[in-house]
């Protein structure tokens, strides 16, 4: 996937190739902010990237907050508690998987 094609793919980037910036020589191995990416004009960009002046790299995905826990029965009186994964690692009664569904994060 060719980063830099959509304002929103683009997280920062990393110069692989020396050129020149704002009269300013920028060094490989500099690292180079989103802003400073979105900075420059589209056309500059988009050559800088395809001649791999500079690798682009997608923006850190958004963590949630702690989930919602669900209490899951899988039958026999044995029950799970899933909050995006299952958190106990033996089938547990309806009392011990609520007991873990209440806690707090």
């Amino acid at each position: 996937m060719s980063y830099g094609s959509v304002d929103g793919e683009i997280g920062g980037g990393v110069v692989r190739r020396r050129f020149t910036m704002n009269g300013e020589s920028v060094a490989p191995g500099t690292k180079l902010t989103r802003d400073q990416i979105l900075a420059m004009p589209i056309n500059n960009r988009r050559a800088l990237v395809r001649n791999k002046n500079i690798d682009v790299f997608p923006p850190a995905p958004i963590v949630a907050g702690p989930g919602v826990r669900h209490v899951v029965h899988n039958g026999g009186g044995r029950f799970d508690v899933i909050v995006g994964v299952k958190l106990n690692d033996r089938a547990l009664t309806r009392e011990e998987a609520e007991a873990i569904a209440a806690q707090a994060d």
